[in-house]
């Protein structure tokens, strides 16, 4: 990176924190803040947290609060470092619309972390992913350049500039206007994956068909699940049909913006499916609100 380049990288990452501190203690929000991050040419290197980013301009909006904020959607991360803490055991960890890879590289961090698989469709978020691993020596990682879904298939997707997490599989209306790209399922491609497991889906409304492509995978681990569920998934599917998919044993929660898990479903951005005889049962158990005691995991019997 030149001179002029890294100097502008600097003001612009001032901007960011202002802007951060306007929104976050005043209400206020402020105007060019995509704007500042797409004036950004030349791809550089930065630091949240403990964690390397490698910053490609051609995904400047994925980064908007990933440069300013220890993380994005905090809540997520709030609730799977308190189950890392409580579960010091070898677990595998799975992210199904990685984007950047914000998620992926925060997690893939933590030494009982032994495999992370993160599934990105988009090419160029698929590469920043890995150039961040790279920075990071996570070598357990690979990154799958491919969409999920229920079934092997070439479906279109439909992808965002301004907004790349915001990109989509491509609704019937929207025929003709995306790229075609190869889509896999869960039961294809984590065949040889151990638990625990645990896993995050956010693919924008697609959430339901990743979980019809990974039955067996969820019969066989019983992974943890942090999926999406606000505007684009409640047009498309309940927590009810996304429970009874998932099978017997399995209750929802709703992820609060404290990283804590309770069952009020009236407002919803990030929900939590776990199974009572997952692995990781007894490290969420911690989360449970203070409001709500949980279900109780059912009495094991010697047979």
């Amino acid at each position: 990176m030149d001179s002029m380049n890294w100097l502008w990288s600097k003001v612009v990452k001032t901007y960011l924190r202002i802007y951060s501190f306007f929104a976050r203690r005043l209400g206020i929000h402020l105007r060019g803040l995509g704007f500042a991050l797409r004036t950004l040419k030349r791809p550089f290197v930065f630091r949240t947290g403990e964690r390397w980013f490698y910053f490609d301009p051609a995904q400047a909006g994925a980064y908007i609060t990933l440069m300013v904020d220890p993380y994005p959607e905090i809540e997520t991360h709030l609730f799977l470092h308190r189950v890392l803490e409580s579960h010091p055991g070898p677990l595998s960890f799975v992210d199904v619309g990685a984007s950047i890879g914000e998620i992926v590289i925060d997690i893939a961090g933590y030494p009982q972390v032994t495999r992370v698989v993160a599934f990105e469709p988009q090419a160029a978020a698929a590469a920043a992913i890995r150039r961040s691993v790279e920075l990071n020596g996570f070598q357990q990682t690979t990154v799958v350049q491919k969409l999920v879904g229920k079934a092997q298939a070439q479906l279109e997707f439909t992808q965002s500039p301004c907004s790349p997490a915001a990109s989509h599989i491509a609704e019937a209306s929207e025929r003709g206007t995306g790229i075609p790209l190869p889509c896999t399922t869960l039961d294809d491609e984590l065949q040889t994956l151990q638990g625990p497991v645990a896993m995050v889906i956010d693919v924008e409304g697609a959430e339901f068909q990743v979980i019809q492509g990974g039955r067996e995978f969820v019969r066989r681990l019983r992974p943890l699940i942090v999926f999406e569920y606000q505007e684009p998934q409640r047009g498309k599917f309940s927590l009810d049909e996304f429970q009874e998919m998932l099978g017997p044993g399995y209750s929802i929660y709703r992820l609060r913006g404290d990283g804590r898990l309770d069952q009020r479903f009236e407002s919803t951005w990030n929900c939590v499916a776990l199974a009572d005889d997952s692995p990781l049962y007894d490290a969420c158990r911690s989360s449970f609100h203070r409001d709500m005691a949980g279900p109780e995991r059912p009495a094991v019997t010697a047979q």
